[in-house]
């Protein structure tokens, strides 16, 4: 009997292990699939009557842009329409024609008046003006045309509905490398395939070819996790119709697989970037993993659409939207490919020209720890579809196209299975929200700057008193906000190192209108699982600034000098709390103020957390922030870890910056940083134009001209990462140096100069004996 309950107890140890690692040992086969379209169409099924009562009662279907039936039964006929070519059973096919009847009728309910006021419906009111349920319309159509339980009058009524539905695009036949061109593409290809001997069949063709023009292998111009699901999830389905899957196996798709695969997070969903919600949507990623699992019979797509949809039963979704799009998931699933857990983690995401993303990232399970940096800008691709929507549609608070003002900011960290920090959201009204809600700099985990200086004063040597005035001094965030609109900017990468014990990142956003540039330098501390984000900025314009870095959360649970211990519970809908607090903390506060405000982020209420200076700074003046971002467990003293930070003394203040940290047995690690990159560089006009003396820093013990060094010293060895560098040296010994060399035709037509050039990078571990 003990041997039995030992046996259950271990059972039960193995049973817990496998939760903790979030399903990652769970697959999802062609059964699965199916097996869920089955259970949600019955039950969106049992669900559609009442739909269809629900809405005819509700306002909802005259909104701002005209008529808007529901888009759940579009979906249900569809998921009907996919059983019956699977099963066979002409039930399905039956309750896929009454929708598609009944759904055509919905037009009716739509008042005549407001019809009259509306151009586009001067030939009458379409039964599908939604360009997003116009393609599951179609393909609910074809897939029960030939069921033989359509009458020849009902295939009429169906084939008329459709025709003008497809033709209606052609007020607004939108374009650009985004996705809601690719559906109105899909739509008229849909179209033309359902009906081709239609009169107007060849027009819709055309329009096909027209619209998905700016995306066959091509950038698309949106950075938004939830559209960039939409788009490639659609352009899968216009290369399936148009039966030419080649331009599939062109570069451009392959890396946006990578690209997706990339921003995976340990929660198991995609993190969400742009116009976006946290864990909404993202199910368009699963047909499109299934379908580039199959076409590179490459199991890391398997595991990325399984870990998607396990998240997915996991919250207890269920909907004939979802079904439509699993649907296709059952398509496109091989069964015959093998689940492979990604090998790859910290890493750009996935280059420094279009994707402009950097992933800290320790593994793949639900307890690894996920950093990600969102870098992008507009960029200078997709000209022609950004200035066409800058033009027309109202996107004035957004980066072209479906963006956040998000440059240099930290999107998401999760460390234990606890979300530390997270996304702004989308938005909370339309165009957006007010301030620009929730796309606006003020919302993300980053730096903000703003011309002028903020008014701190709160009391005043009054020399004319008004009997009541009272003075207050400006709240950061009642002085950055403004309607949101979005700034253009310039960003890309310095540098992006991954070593053993320690990654860094360097990022620059530059902006020429207002005067400055800023990095961002992020550095993770992996014994530790710290990260350290300073934030250095160089001014190119003289005059008064206010500087602020964020940094956003649901609860202080404590707080002290220039700290606070943060814990996120719930993220709009979603709970989410863990085992782990994020303590953040200001160590370097020299005219410096830090606080906190309320704020409304992500459709719930929330804290925005900061630290701010406000000042006049001459051009080549340099100010700078420094965050450590400190995961610890809930009990766990946060006093105590920051009393193991030192701030080093750095001769050459403020061109650098360095810190002391105690770990375990004795151990020290020296974290030293170059911010300020061109004091280095000589007047003269030769090359090399540095050399160690004009580089060089001494930070406490440490003294070198590198832009990056980590130290760890313990009894008789040090390991070390330093990059970009002449000379490294620690307690007056020397380190490591590169070696000198002649360097000839001289620009300032000098004779041959000895001299050093930097080395890249190098890591390593050696014995070290202090000689003091």
């Amino acid at each position: 009997m003990k041997q039995i309950m030992k046996k259950i107890k271990l059972f039960g140890f193995i049973s817990l292990c496998l939760v903790a690692s979030n399903l990652t040992l769970l697959s999802a086969s062609k059964k699965d699939y199916l097996d869920y379209v089955k259970r949600a169409v019955e039950s969106s099924w049992n669900k559609y009557p009442e739909l269809i009562e629900d809405w005819k009662k509700s306002s909802i279907h005259y909104v701002s842009w005209g008529f808007n039936p529901p888009g759940e039964p579009v979906y249900l006929a569809d998921a009907l329409g996919f059983l019956f070519e699977v099963t066979k059973d002409k039930n399905y096919a039956r309750r896929a024609i009454k929708i598609l009847d009944e759904y055509s009728n919905l037009k009716n309910f739509y008042p005549e008046e407001l019809a009259k006021n509306r151009v586009e419906y001067s030939d009458g009111v379409p039964a599908l003006p939604n360009f997003f349920f116009l393609f599951p319309y179609v393909r609910a159509y074809l897939r029960v045309k030939d069921s033989g339980l359509l009458s020849g009058e009902l295939k009429k009524k169906i084939a008329d509905e459709i025709a003008n539905s497809v033709d209606f695009i052609s007020h607004f036949p939108e374009w650009g490398a985004h996705n809601r061109a690719v559906l109105r593409a899909l739509a008229y290809l849909l179209g033309a395939k359902a009906f081709p001997d239609h009169p107007s069949a060849h027009i819709w063709r055309k329009q096909a070819e027209v619209l998905i023009y700016d995306n066959l292998g091509k950038w698309e111009a949106e950075d938004a996790t939830l559209y960039n699901g939409v788009w490639m999830y659609v352009m899968l389905l216009y290369m399936e119709n148009l039966n030419n899957d080649k331009i599939l196996t062109q570069p451009i798709f392959r890396y946006y697989f990578d690209y997706y695969l990339n921003l995976i997070t340990p929660y198991g969903t995609m993190v969400d970037i742009g116009d976006a919600n946290f864990n909404n949507a993202f199910e368009w990623f699963i047909p499109c993993f299934e379908k580039a699992a199959s076409l590179y019979n490459d199991g890391r797509y398997k595991y990325a659409a399984e870990k998607i949809f396990n998240r997915m039963l996991k919250d207890g979704k269920q909907s004939a939207g979802l079904a439509s799009i699993i649907s296709d998931a059952y398509r496109w699933c091989d069964d015959k490919v093998k689940i492979a857990i990604p090998e790859i983690q910290s890493c750009e995401v996935l280059d420094d020209i279009v994707g402009k993303k950097i992933v800290f990232r320790t593994g793949w399970d639900s307890l690894s720890t996920y950093l990600l940096l969102n870098y992008r800008d507009e960029g200078d691709g997709n000209y022609m579809t950004r200035e066409y929507l800058r033009n027309t549609i109202p996107v004035e608070e957004e980066k072209m196209h479906h963006g956040s003002s998000d440059e240099n900011a930290i999107i998401f960290l999760m460390t234990n299975g606890s979300i530390l920090l997270h996304h702004a959201g989308y938005r909370d009204a339309l165009p957006s929200g007010m301030f620009g809600a929730y796309r606006a700099d003020y919302y993300h985990n980053r730096l903000v700057v703003r011309k002028n200086k903020r008014e701190l004063r709160d009391s005043l040597v009054v020399l004319s008193p008004v009997p009541g005035q009272r003075y207050k001094k400006q709240t950061l965030l009642e002085f950055v906000r403004n309607s949101g609109n979005y700034r253009p900017v310039r960003t890309f990468k310095v540098d992006f190192l991954t070593f053993k014990e320690v990654e860094y990142s360097r990022t620059r956003l530059v902006d020429d209108k207002i005067g400055y540039f800023w990095d961002r330098i992020i550095v993770y501390l992996k014994k530790l699982n710290w990260f350290v984000v300073v934030d250095a900025v160089k001014f190119t314009v003289a005059d008064y600034y206010t500087l602020a870095v964020l940094w956003h959360t649901q609860q202080i649970l404590k707080s002290g000098k220039n700290f606070y211990d943060t814990r996120i519970d719930s993220i709009g809908r979603y709970k989410v709390g863990g085992s782990q607090n994020l303590l953040i903390y200001f160590p370097e506060t020299y005219a410096k103020e830090d606080s906190f405000e309320q704020e409304i982020r992500h459709f719930q209420n929330d804290l925005c957390i900061y630290q701010t200076t406000s000042s006049h700074y001459k051009m080549g003046d340099v100010e700078f922030f420094i965050t450590f971002l400190i995961p610890h467990d809930l009990n766990e003293n946060v006093e105590s870890l920051i009393r193991r930070i030192k701030q080093i003394d750095v001769d050459k203040f403020p061109n650098g910056v360095g810190f002391e940290i105690e770990n375990q047995n004795d151990e020290k690690i020296y974290l030293c940083l170059k911010l300020d990159l061109d004091s280095e560089i000589l007047r003269e006009n030769i090359r090399p134009r540095y050399n160690f003396n004009s580089g060089k820093i001494k930070y406490g013990d440490v003294e070198t001209d590198a832009y990056f060094v980590y130290l760890r010293e313990r009894k008789d060895k040090i390991s070390y990462a330093v990059s970009n560098f002449i000379k490294l040296i620690f307690r007056n010994q020397t380190i490591l140096e590169a070696k000198p060399t002649t360097f000839t035709l001289q620009l300032d037509g000098s004779g041959d100069r000895i001299g050093y050039t930097k080395l890249r990078f190098w890591e390593d571990e050696i014995k070290f004996v202090d000689k003091k």
